[in-house]
């Protein structure tokens, strides 16, 4: 906490300096008329110069002068030391039929998943403005809008532990997270997934002065299975390695607002049951358009959509929303 004491005890000297001379300009300005003399208080160049380094440390030391992007704050977690975090996404079903609890399989997926709610809540240590380290405990509850407690039960499983960096490098805002995760929930674990390494990267830069922004996603991960034979069905859907890349474009019409679209051009899987470790299967392309609203800076609501753009229809489309929340 010594940081932000620096940071306001600069904005107090600043506040203060600024009130000490209006009050000086107030009293010469009423002496004019009285004809008293009287003195305003000045700070010398030494004070000016110190007070200025105090100014320029604590904005040093605050990471939304370098990011804009409201997602990448959030995610970034909260600006204190110790905090604790929320996220949250739901996988809701096609867009046509709202009341399904099932959700069609896009984007080369194999392995049928019921709509989900699902998240990772934890706590957040803060090692300066760009690194901070997440532990957390994943919550999972599937079909969460057609099920009571006792039909599906939320539970806590696939816990986490994140490396966020997040900063602003040669005018392009970056932000990436190093996660493991051990693999816990049903989907996973009922085709002997044991945990994943991934790394998720995103780069955002503004457009000149305009409120667009262009920017990627680079995603990796590498999921790793028991050793015990399996069918031919569950080799099939045993997605050991992903490689993709999403280029993304933004418009802010407010700065707590932003439309976006996103669109694959690199979806790369590998499955357990590929010939090699080096060939591919190039999965289908899909697309998102979503709205992301911070009404606070550690708060962030994105609805969006899902879908394949070779194959645009009401049942190929997912409705989804990220909540993420940080105190």
């Amino acid at each position: 906490m010594t940081k932000y004491k620096d940071y306001f005890l600069g904005i107090l000297v600043c506040c203060s300096a600024i009130a000490l001379l209006a009050g000086g300009y107030a009293l010469a300005d009423d002496s004019s008329d009285t004809g008293a003399s009287t003195s305003s208080y000045h700070l010398s160049s030494s004070e000016k110069e110190k007070l200025k380094e105090k100014v320029d440390k604590a904005l040093a030391q605050d990471l939304d002068k370098d990011v804009t992007d409201i997602q990448m704050r959030a995610l970034s977690g909260a600006k204190s030391q110790w905090s604790s975090s929320y996220f949250f996404h739901y996988m809701g079903p096609a867009i046509n039929d709202l009341a399904s609890g099932t959700r069609p399989l896009i984007g080369g997926q194999r392995n049928p998943q019921p709509t989900d709610l699902d998240g990772n809540v934890g706590l957040r240590y803060r090692f300066d403005k760009s690194n901070s380290l997440f532990m957390a405990i994943g919550v999972y509850k599937s079909d969460p809008l057609h099920t009571n407690e006792a039909q599906q039960p939320v539970t806590f499983n696939n816990p986490m532990i994140d490396w966020n960096y997040t900063t602003k490098i040669f005018g392009l805002q970056f932000g990436s997270d190093l996660e493991y995760i051990q693999s816990t929930v049903p989907y996973q674990t009922d085709i002997n997934q044991i945990g994943q390494v991934a790394n998720y990267l995103t780069i955002v830069k503004q457009l000149g002065h305009s409120r667009f922004d262009v920017g990627a996603w680079l995603n990796t991960w590498y999921d790793y299975f028991g050793t015990q034979p399996v069918s031919e069905k569950i080799a099939a859907e045993q997605n050991d390695i992903a490689l993709q890349a999403f280029p993304t474009l933004d418009y802010r019409p407010d700065d707590k607002v932003k439309l976006w679209t996103s669109v694959a051009v690199i979806n790369q899987m590998h499955y357990k049951s590929n010939a090699g470790f080096f060939q591919f299967t190039p999965a289908t392309d899909y697309q998102y358009f979503g709205v992301g609203f911070a009404p606070t800076r550690n708060l962030y609501f994105d609805p969006y959509v899902a879908f394949e753009p070779t194959q645009v229809a009401f049942n190929r489309m997912i409705f989804n929303l990220t909540t993420d929340i940080n105190f």
